[in-house]
Parts: C-alpha cells; structure tokens; sequence
C-alpha cells in the first residue's frame, strides 16, 4: 500500500551537548502497514537503550492506510526515559480522518505514564486512551497493560469504564493460543455517548446499560461466550427523526460456541416500556412487550442460517414460531421453513403495522371492534412458499376507509394455497356483513386458490337487499405487471330499490331491480365493463355503456359512463320523489358522464318525451311549479294569470331539457326555442294547457343540484 510519508526523528544521548535529528521529507515508500511506521521508535530504542534519554518520532502524514482510517496527520511516537527501567512512552495525533461511522473522532493520544521493562516482561501501569471528537470534547479510558517478553503470556486491563460504575472493569488475558476475555459494565450512562455517536447520525438523551460478558478461546479456532445485556430508559433518534426509541427498557442473553466450521448458540431477548417509532410505524409498549428467543447454528464456510425452535412475541398482538433455515446473505423467503403465526388482536396488528404504510393526507385507514382469533401455517421449499393455511374463528371487525365503513360478523375462513396445484377447497362464511351501507346477510363463498389466482365456485348466488346476484363466473388473478386482475358476470334479481336508495342515501324508490351484467373486470385498481348493463326500472330500461371506474379503491375514484334510458314510467318515477304527478314515457341519453370523488363534474344530457304523441298527457300543478323552478322561472308569476291558478292540473303534449355540463356551469336548453330567446321546457297541448319558458340558459350546477335535492325530498313544492 503506497503511503506518502513526511518524518522527523529526534535522538537525545545520554551524557551529550547536543541533539542529534534526521529529517526525511516526501519519502515514497512501500511500508507494510502503519503499525510498522509506528514501531520505529521502538526499534532505535532496542539497539541503543543504555545510550538514549528520549526518542522521538514524528511523522507528517499517512494517507490510504488501513480501513477504517484514512488518512493521520502529526502522527507523533515518543519514549522518555527516566531510571531503573522505568519509562514514559505516548503515541498522539494532530488529527486523524476515519471512515463512518466513527469519523466522529478528530484526534487519538494512547499512552503510558509509568512503563516498565525488563528481560521477562513489559509492564504499563498507569495507561489512557484519550479520543477528541470533532466538537473537541475528549474522553479518556485509562488502562493496564503486561506482556512477557520470552512468551505469548499477557493481559490487558480497563477500570474504571468512564461513565458507569466505579467497579466496571474490562479485562483480557492471553497465554499463547489461548485467551479468555471478561467485562462487568455497570449503569454505563448513554448520554455522553451522543458526542460520539454525533457524525453517526444518532443523538442520545438518556439512558442506562448494564453488560456483563465472558468470553474464552481453550484452543485455535475454538470460542466460547456468554453476554448479557439490559438497558433502561434509553431515549435515542436519528438526526432525521424516522428512527427513534424513548424510555425504552432491553434485556438479553446471547450463549455461543464457535469452531472453525460452525457457530452455534441460543439467544433471547425482552423489550418492555417505552416507545419506539420505525417511520411511519409507531408502537407504544408501555402495555405491551416484544419477545423472542431461539437456537441457531451458522455454517461458517458457506453463511447457511438455522433457526431452531424460534419464537417471536408482540403481546397482546401476535406471536411467530417455528423453524428456518436461511443464508446471510438472502434471509428472506428461507430455504426451508415452516412458520406458524397467530394473530390475537387484528385491529393492533393492522392499526400499528399495516395502516400507516397506506395512509395520506386524505386517506386514514382503520380497523376498529375485533375479536376472534386467526391461526396460519407457512411452508417454504427451495426458497420459495410451498404451503398456506389460514383459518379464523368467529372473527368480527370494522374496517373504515374514506369514511365509510366495512363490517363483518362471525366469520370464519378456511384458505388452503398451493403454488402449482387448485386441489383442496377453501371458504368464506359470515353471519353477517356490511359494504359502504349495502347490508349483507348470512353467506357461505366456496374456493380454490393456487399460484396466482383465486377461482370461486360457477353460479354463487350472493343474497342482497331482499334479492339476489348470481354470479355465473367469479375469478382474480395477479397478472405478469403486477396487477390484480377481477372479473365476474353476474344476473341481478329482484333487488329492492327502497332498501338501496336508503342504503346509498338516495332519495327513497320503489320496486325492484333486475340487471345483467355480462363481464365486469377489475384491473391496474379500476372497474371496467366490456358490455352494457341492463337495469329494468319505473316500467323502463336503464342501458349504462363504457362504464370505468379508475381508482376504485383509492382516495380519488373517477367514473365515467354513458347512460341510455328508454320508456321509463313518468308517473312512477315523478310520485317517487315527491316531484307532483307527470304522465308519459320519458326518453333520455347522458353522454361524457364523469363523476370525480363522488361529485359529477361533466356530462351531456337530454331528456324528453316522445315527440309523435297525438294525445295530451296530464301535469300536475306541483310539477309545473317544481320545473319551472329547474329551469329559472318563478312558477308564482306562471300560475297567478288569470284561471290557470284555479286548476290542478294541465295537458302537455311534450316535455324535456338539455344540459351541457362544464367547470360547474350547466348550458340549459329546452326541447324547442320560444321567442326573447327563451326555450320550452313543458309545451302546452288543449285546454287547460300551460308553456313552461326558461330564460337562463347558463346555470350554477351546484345551485341546480341542490335545488333539485330539495324538491326530491321534501313533500310539498319549493318555490323560489
């Protein structure tokens, strides 16, 4: 390794008048590595010790060396001399560079104030370590040291442990090959650690450990330790604030052995009290406790993992068991494995670790009101899931998006998957459930699932609002890209208006739904419809064509449609919403429909009835006052003329109304022009007979649609 080297050496002779110094400056120099510029001083020390009172070596700069280091500047080794074999030796630096995570570290000074030597043994006494930080606060570790000089035999001492217990201590011993190490760490404070650990990224409150370690080598490539560990109050975080831990209380044991092809032991830990945050998860354990303990057994040579017997506790949440086997290098899936989980309180579970990875600004997620108790098993073969088995017992739970709510009751799950093969049944089962406010009674839903996809049984009749959808097909799959891929066809029956309009706070309907519904997919989060829907309502059809829904389940769905509707009964529809009494057939169409976060922002439409009716029909006052409020004129001013307000009711001979909608303006146009450029929303036909004209021909939309609401659901007129 290439190192640029500036030295100065100093030599003070005993008995002498003057010193004597070389200088070498720029010297190039392959040097084996940096302990061997270090040792330079000690070698001039050998060959004239009787001769030399101080020796003193400085080296401007080392750059490149080994890692974690840098680069060293004023590198500096000196030895002094003083009587009787006694000596006082240092080695410092002007600064020093390390890597991360210890570049916190500005300078280094180890020395020894009272060093003995002879022809058996060296001997330092009173020695420190002494680390300035980059914010120049120092800590200084004072240390033993001993070492005989015809014989691997020595030991090496700390104590005190600044910060901690006066009777902390540190300690290893070597004799030849062998070695034993020992440390007994009393309420070591964190807090000055903070100033070390500053260029980490890591500040350090508070906090307290407690570590005691043995650790022994009998012979080569044999290793034996034994480490516990607890910790309290630690109150730490990263200078990011996404990691962060507050009174946090730790305890652990670790018992391993060591040979030159395995590693193996058992280790347990129990984390209780305090707080930790995992951007964006944040679990409080001030009620709680994480746990776990198991056995392992390290190849060395290859990195192969085994974990015997592990177990993992978060209570009263969760608790993971079993056995794997996994490298280093790719933990996740195993190998081989098997992992049983049992889930006790659904709602911590998805609540703590699950929700927050799916909420936003608008979008906050919940699940609220469990109970029940949800077992699964996990096989894994050659790095892959073989085998999953899911099962619930009378689980109940709410889950509230968006601010509408999904609930279930009672329900029990049966899932069985196999990655190759669709052979062994799963269900669905619960006594109750709820959809966003569509009520769904007792259902038993019966599958297989394997690979990628989910098929349900051909012809499941699903219960709904006293009637029923027939699904003929009921399949999902993941596709190659990623997404989820949900189609279905699917006949309607019977389905009762009343209780879907109460269910969707609609103004109230009567009678019954029935639809067919060829093909309905589900993909990339959007609905998409590859044929019409047919929806026979009020005597009429109902056609809905190109419809989507993109982002259905998101926080912004957008739907688009068109919407055909024919012959539909206006005397059911207008007694329905309390709009007064209209005979006729009304025809309609709405193009360009879209619908973004449930608020219509554009469409065009037309309605009207028929225009080759040779007979008048019938309009009720009421509705002549409510459509003439529609359309902007004062049905006080249109009925107070003459005899018209002693009648209950006219003859039209047509009705209808366009309306173009854009940036909340709706361009209103009626089914024929009238003179002042009005237009005809009702044309009059016989006696008694009434025009209804609308001047307005630009109207607020959310003006208009309120108004209509108001009159939808109120039971007498509104008049403005």
């Amino acid at each position: 390794m290439n190192k640029n080297v500036q030295s100065l050496l100093f030599i003070n002779k005993r008995n002498s008048e003057a010193s004597w110094f070389v200088r070498l400056t720029n010297i190039h120099k392959q040097l084996p590595d940096l302990q061997s510029t270090i040792l330079l001083a000690g070698l001039l020390f050998s060959t004239a010790i009787t001769a030399i009172e101080q020796i003193h070596v400085t080296i401007g700069e080392l750059e490149n060396t080994h890692h974690p280091i840098d680069n060293i500047k004023g590198l500096s080794s000196r030895i002094d001399f003083i009587h009787n074999n006694q000596l006082a030796a240092a080695i410092s630096t002007h600064s020093i560079t390390l890597l991360p995570p210890y570049d916190g570290i500005q300078a280094v000074q180890l020395g020894c104030s009272a060093l003995t030597t002879n022809e058996t043994y060296i001997r330092c006494n009173s020695g420190n370590l002494t680390l300035t930080l980059s914010n120049d606060k120092q800590f200084s570790i004072p240390f033993q040291f001993q070492q005989t000089t015809h014989s691997e035999n020595g030991q090496f001492r700390m104590t005190p442990i600044p910060f901690a217990n006066k009777e902390s201590q540190m300690r290893l011993r070597w004799q030849q090959k062998k070695w034993d190490f020992l440390t007994a760490i009393n309420t070591l404070s964190l807090t000055p650690l903070s100033d070390l650990l500053h260029s980490a990224g890591i500040s350090i409150s508070d906090g307290f450990l407690t570590i005691n370690a043995e650790a022994a080598s009998p012979a080569t490539n044999l290793l034996n330790a034994n480490l516990r560990f607890s910790g309290t109050d630690i109150s730490l975080q990263t200078h990011d604030a996404s990691k962060a831990v507050e009174k946090l209380k730790i305890e652990s044991h670790l018992q391993a052995g060591s040979t030159q092809a395995t590693t193996q032991g058992n280790l347990d830990f129990y984390i209780h009290n305090g707080e930790i945050y995992l951007q964006p998860v944040y679990l409080s354990l001030n009620k709680a406790s994480i746990s776990g303990d198991t056995h392992f057994l390290l190849d060395n040579r290859n990195q192969n993992l085994k974990l015997t017997d592990f177990t993992l506790n978060h209570f009263p949440n969760f608790s993971l068991s079993g056995d794997l086997e996994t490298t280093l290098e790719q933990k996740f899936p195993p190998n081989q494995g098997n992992i049983k989980v049992q889930i006790y309180n659904l709602a911590n579970l998805f609540n703590h670790y699950i929700a927050p990875f799916l909420r936003t600004n608008s979008v906050k997620p919940t699940l609220s009101n469990t109970q029940g108790l949800i077992l699964s098993e996990l096989d894994f073969t050659n790095k892959q899931l073989d085998h999953l088995q899911l099962s619930t017992a009378d689980v109940s739970a709410t889950y509230t998006f968006n601010h509408q709510d999904i609930s279930i009751n009672n329900a029990r799950i049966s899932l069985n998957w196999r990655p190759d093969h669709c052979s062994e049944q799963s269900f669905v089962y619960w006594k109750t459930a709820n959809f966003r406010g569509v009520p769904l009674p007792e259902t038993v839903l019966r599958f297989k699932a394997c690979g990628q996809q989910i098929n349900f049984e051909r012809n499941v009749t699903l219960p709904l609002l006293d009637g029923e959808m027939q699904f003929d097909h009921l399949d999902l799959k993941k596709l190659d890209n990623g997404n989820i891929d949900f189609s279905f066809a699917t006949e309607i029956n019977n389905i009762s208006l009343a209780a879907l309009s109460e269910a969707f706070d609609l103004p109230p309907l009567a009678g019954h739904l029935s639809a067919s519904i060829p093909s309905v997919r589900l993909e990339k989060g959007g609905l998409q419809l590859d044929s019409s829907i047919q929806i026979n309502v009020f005597g009429g059809t109902i056609e809905i064509e190109d419809l989507q829904i993109d982002g259905m389940l998101g926080s912004y769905p957008v739907l688009t449609a068109n919407i055909n509707f024919k012959k539909l009964d206006l005397g059911k529809l207008s007694k329905r919403f309390s709009f007064g009494n209209i005979e006729g057939k009304l025809n309609g169409r709405i193009t360009g429909l879209r619908i973004e976060n449930q608020n219509v922002v554009a469409f065009d439409a037309a309605f009207s009835t028929p225009e080759d009716r040779l007979l008048p029909y019938s309009i009720s006052q009421k509705a002549v006052e409510n459509i003439a409020s529609l359309g902007g004129t004062n049905p006080a001013d249109l009925l107070s003329r003459g005899v018209l307000k002693m009648f209950e009711s006219f003859f039209y001979s047509r009705l209808g109304f366009r309306c173009k909608l854009r940036n909340n303006v709706c361009e209103l146009e009626g089914i024929a022009t009238a003179k002042n450029n009005g237009f005809y929303l009702i044309k009059g036909m016989l006696a008694p007979q009434i025009n209804v004209i609308g001047y307005n021909h630009r109207v607020n939309w959310s003006e208009l649609a309120t108004r209509l609401k108001r009159i939808t659901s109120q039971s007498s007129p509104v008049i403005n």
